[in-house]
């Protein structure tokens, strides 16, 4: 996002800081609202679907922006619905593991995360060398709504 932002919208470094700033902001409000969604147990599945699809969508559409107050107010929405699934993911895991296994749970799905964190860009790198920095950012759907799916599958 960074050097999309600056090099490819030409934004200055103050653009990016607001932008990440308000995204950080509208990331802390979306899970207390999730919080929230995510106590009643018939909403669970749908909140966490629906924030990853929502986070993949609008993540991958910045590709498309041509202006840096259309990548803010993307990757804003995008940082709220992915606030918003972060409860509902999380009362869904402990809904479907085994008390005596909540440690393994958790540990395994940060495990995966910070794979995630340190595969996604390495990921990208090659993207964009391959097919340029717009098409990778639109690629990136993929992943988020693989993850959707993956929780339809295997939640029930």
């Amino acid at each position: 996002m960074a050097s999309f932002v600056s090099v490819t919208l030409g934004a200055p470094a103050a653009a990016l800081g607001l932008i990440e700033g308000i995204f950080e902001g509208l990331a802390g409000a979306g899970r207390f609202v999730g919080g929230a969604l995510a106590d009643d147990p018939a909403r669970r599945r749908a909140v966490a679907v629906g924030g990853y699809t929502a986070t993949a969508v609008l993540s991958g559409l910045i590709g498309t922006t041509t202006s840096v107050a259309q990548a803010g107010v993307l990757r804003g929405a995008a940082w709220a619905a992915r606030g918003l699934r972060v409860p509902a993911r999380n009362a869904l895991l402990a809904d479907v593991v085994a008390s005596h296994a909540d440690g393994r749970a958790y540990g395994f799905e940060r495990t995966m995360d910070n794979l995630g964190v340190i595969g996604g860009p390495l990921l990208a790198l090659v993207l964009v060398s391959a097919v340029g920095v717009r098409t990778a950012i639109l690629a990136s759907i993929i992943p988020g709504l693989l993850a959707a799916v993956a929780i339809v599958y295997a939640i029930r």
